[in-house]
């Protein structure tokens, strides 16, 4: 079985409580989560982090995933969320006059003989958008991890009636993306043992392209020819509807899941509504004026 270098394949453990429960219970829960990180505002930003630790302490200690497979695809957000908040911080310094912010919301960072402005309110912005984000990210790779690709197409064909060749392109990458990982990490290490060095961080360097894109391109290539041929042989897209040789049981427990996943994401809106604002000028205000 291949490695799975991005931390995005299926684990395998019927124990675990969210691998008992059916895919559509799940997606639900995971859609509650949506809505809570996307409509909880500045002013709720603890609840964000709440819901972060909440979130991965129910993960880890229902042993849902292992803790490397649960860090890995969090520690590829790194470089993409550090950015975000340096820049709303930078950014926003120069438009609180523009905006109308309260001047308490710039400070000045010294360094060396240098004086950098930046937004106490860009910050928290940035803050926010970095656990949002995670929050969305954890609650869709808890259905990768905790769901066999083939039920997460059944389900999403037979529940929410999506096209199945929409559901079956789904399944595909979610079978690929790992098996691609990891075979750029076998060539990675065929060009170590020849003694050739490649710096991953610089995807410009020279010959990046004929030293490891050409060679997962045809690897892949041969991958999906095979694949594509196994799916013609089965007549796929020759009818509109698709017979399943597996179904997926819909236990009371998933039912009673997704239940309460509903009623306390209404429960937190009806107590919390006047934090539901996702608005970012009601977040720089608000830190403008603390």
């Amino acid at each position: 079985m291949p490695k799975d270098p991005l931390g995005l394949a299926y684990v395998n453990n019927k124990r675990s409580l969210l691998h008992k429960m059916s895919p559509v219970s799940k997606i639900i829960w995971a859609t509650c989560i949506v809505f809570l990180s996307l409509f909880t505002g500045l002013s709720g930003l603890y609840i964000l982090l709440v819901l972060y630790l909440a979130l991965s302490a129910f993960l880890l200690i229902t042993q849902a995933v292992p803790l490397k497979q649960f860090i890995r695809p969090q520690l590829l957000l790194v470089p993409i969320w550090i950015p975000l908040i340096v820049l709303s911080s930078l950014t926003l310094a120069y438009q609180t006059a523009l905006l109308g912010f309260s001047s308490t919301d710039v400070g000045a960072i010294r360094l060396l003989s240098m004086s950098i402005p930046y937004s106490k309110g860009g910050f928290l912005y940035g803050v926010a958008m970095l656990l949002r984000g995670t929050n969305i990210a954890l609650a869709a790779l808890a259905i990768v991890w905790t769901t066999h690709p083939r039920d997460l197409v059944y389900a999403l064909t037979n529940s929410f009636h999506v096209p199945y060749k929409i559901s079956w392109a789904l399944f595909l990458g979610l079978i690929y993306a790992p098996i691609i990982a990891y075979e750029t990490q076998l060539v990675s290490y065929a060009h170590s043992v020849r003694g050739i060095k490649i710096s991953h961080w610089n995807p410009f360097q020279r010959g990046i392209i004929s030293k490891y894109l050409f060679p997962v391109l045809v690897r892949g290539l041969r991958r999906g020819s095979t694949t594509a041929n196994a799916m013609e042989g089965r007549a796929f897209g020759a009818y509109p509807t698709r017979t399943f040789r597996y179904g997926v049981r819909s236990s009371s427990i998933s039912k009673i899941f997704a239940v309460c996943a509903i009623a306390f994401t209404a429960a937190y809106v009806i107590i919390f509504w006047k934090q539901m604002n996702w608005d970012p000028s009601s977040i720089i205000k608000t830190a403008g004026t603390g």
